[in-house]
């Protein structure tokens, strides 16, 4: 089975931009004054690819294995998925 994903870019774009008004937010705070549309667009589109590239493929193993309980709070994730955690704290 082909899994197809394509993140609704525009659509998160859009409620960012026309629904919260982040730019302006992002004008008016401090922390974030430096922050503009193009650089969230670029996160963004990571964000995207990195949901179809690593995430999406990570659904099968998911489905079939499942996480597992091992003992005193410990929990064992399907196969990928530690990978697919380092690579997202990698990525900042």
């Amino acid at each position: 089975m082909t899994l197809h994903y394509t993140a609704p870019l525009d659509e998160m774009c859009f409620t960012l931009k026309e629904v919260f008004h982040a730019p302006k937010f992002w004008t008016n705070t401090d922390r974030l004054s430096h922050v503009d549309e193009q650089t969230v667009d670029m996160i963004l589109d990571e964000m995207a690819k990195f949901a179809t590239e690593v995430l999406l493929p990570l659904n099968q193993s998911g489905d079939e294995e499942g996480a597992k309980y091992l003992d005193e709070g410990r929990v064992a994730t399907p196969s990928g998925f530690q990978e697919a955690f380092r690579a997202y704290a990698d990525a900042g």
